[in-house]
């Protein structure tokens, strides 16, 4: 009884407490002494990245952080600042579903993106108006992803190229989200725009330009792409060389000189691709094209492509070196791919709504158009704490009233 009625008599500083409580993180995160906002860099304590300093300070010393863990606390906004790509990262980057916007990378050291060599995970981060300009290998998030890397749940938007001077001795690939790829890609999704890669660029794609090995399986790109002088131009990925592309598919525009495919530009050795579709639009200036697979080349297996779609229509090209023609209207049917003879998952993978993607199937992991943007979930946390504030004073002034009552 003491108890409620110290709580009642000191209901001001209860409100002034709870509030305190509410305000803790941010006042311990601006408190924090070291160069991050909390957190040892280990797996269960994470550096904690919220503002554009700490971000730059890891940037600037990368050495110290190889195989550090971080987690990214608020949306970032880099504006001018020269990012150098991360030389070679092992941990993990859990961007916590928040962005890093202006990423600005112009490098004429190899690999080029956010970071140059991942063999660890980088997850569930958007990279929005990027500009990224590098050589060799080129990717919105890293420019070559090891056997072992792994990037899962990542958006890029803004403008990934290779610039002229590139290709001494090696051929250029380029990507939306990965230049070279030997890992695995999940969940992805590339908004890219590529202008004018260089002359001899073996690998252009929206998602991953050159894909050693791995796998990339529910991942979307909507990319637009130029590379009128290179080869190996695909929607998705550009030259697949071995891997699984599973559960994937690809829309907007490519351009290229020859083995331009809407899915994948030319399709190598052992490479699977299954329970994909194309609807991009195919240009090939001098060479092979195709609405789904520009070209297949077998030299010690036979590439395998399964239940995977292209529209003639949208694609301007009635043949493809492997997949299936589908007219608008079959696109637009579930049975056309729920059925025992193409096997689609429309339960847990896919799903059509005609107010969705203009009526084509969609992932059911991608994140919908609708969602609220970066800056909204920490507004809608500063709006509640008037709201428990406000709470707790109606309680505590009935409380008091109780307790004013004659017995």
């Amino acid at each position: 009884m003491r108890l409620a009625m110290s709580s009642v008599a000191l209901a001001g500083g209860t409100v002034m407490w709870l509030a305190a409580m509410v305000l803790a993180p941010k006042l311990a995160l601006a408190a924090t002494p070291g160069p991050f906002g909390g957190g040892n860099g280990t797996v269960s304590t994470p550096y904690a990245i919220a503002t554009a300093a700490q971000l730059e300070y890891w940037d600037s010393h990368q050495s110290a952080f190889v195989n550090a863990d971080f987690v990214l606390t608020h949306d970032i906004n880099l504006g001018d600042y020269a990012w150098t790509p991360i030389s070679q990262f092992n941990g993990t980057f859990d961007g916590q579903g928040h962005r890093i916007s202006h990423l600005q990378v112009d490098s004429s050291e190899e690999p080029a993106g956010f970071i140059a060599n991942l063999s660890g995970v980088v997850e569930r981060a958007s990279f929005s108006a990027v500009k990224i300009y590098g050589s060799t290998f080129v990717g919105g998030v890293a420019g070559i992803v090891g056997p072992s890397g792994v990037i899962e749940g990542c958006i890029v938007s803004g403008l990934v190229a290779s610039d002229a001077s590139a290709g001494v001795g090696v051929q250029p690939s380029v990507g939306g989200v990965a230049g070279v790829s030997f890992g695995a890609l999940s969940r992805c999704t590339s908004r890219v725009t590529m202008a004018d890669s260089p002359i001899g660029a073996e690998g252009v794609g929206g998602l991953i330009g050159f894909m050693q090995s791995g796998s990339a399986e529910l991942c979307v790109s909507t990319a637009m792409l130029n590379a009128p002088d290179s080869t190996g131009v695909g929607g998705l990925v550009g030259r697949m060389a071995g891997g699984l592309l599973d559960d994937s598919y690809a829309t907007g525009t490519v351009a290229g000189l020859t083995d331009v495919g809407g899915l994948v530009g030319s399709l190598w050795n052992s490479s699977t691709v299954q329970d994909s579709y194309s609807l991009t639009r195919v240009n090939a200036s001098s060479g092979r094209a195709g609405g789904l697979i520009g070209d297949q080349y077998q030299i010690t297996d036979v590439p395998t492509v399964l239940s995977s779609f292209w529209s003639p229509t949208l694609s301007g090209h009635l043949t493809s070196d492997g997949g299936q023609s589908l007219s608008l209207s079959q696109f637009h049917s579930v049975q056309t791919f729920d059925n025992p003879a193409v096997g689609w998952d429309f339960t847990a993978v896919w799903d059509r709504k005609t107010t969705v993607n203009d009526g084509f199937p969609y992932l059911r992991s991608e994140r919908p158009a609708s969602q609220w943007p970066g800056w909204a979930v920490p507004l809608i946390k500063i709006l509640c704490i008037p709201v428990a504030v406000a709470v707790i004073l109606l309680v505590g002034k009935a409380a008091l009233k109780r307790r004013r009552k004659p017995e």
